[in-house]
């Protein structure tokens, strides 16, 4: 049966296994939970990082990374920033300036 589907026999027998134990269901892909990685910035210090580039939509990363080191004591890096920015879909001005009028609105 393996030959004939160019499945290897593994497989075969692991998606068997899955059926037994939950039937057809158990073959669809599970999502898998929002994990936050170890090496991902804390999820307090992503909130502010937002929450002042909402504030201040026309600054660059750079300018932003400096503020909050001097302003607000935060210390992170301006790929930090960026890869935050990139995360929430806030990465242009256009974006920023999206996200803040949809915060304005709710």
């Amino acid at each position: 049966m393996a030959r004939q589907s160019g499945v290897p026999c593994d497989t075969i027998y692991c998606h068997r296994k899955l059926i037994k134990q939950g039937g057809i269901e158990s073959l669809k892909r599970q999502e898998m939970p929002n994990r936050h990685h170890k090496n991902r910035t804390d999820r307090a210090i992503e909130e502010v990082v937002i929450e002042f580039s909402l504030a201040n939509p026309y600054m660059g990363q750079s300018k932003v990374s400096r503020l909050l080191k001097s302003e607000r004591n935060v210390d992170i890096h301006a790929s930090g920033v960026r890869n935050i920015w990139l995360r929430e879909s806030t990465n242009t001005t256009v974006l920023q300036l999206a996200k803040l009028a949809e915060t304005r609105q709710h």
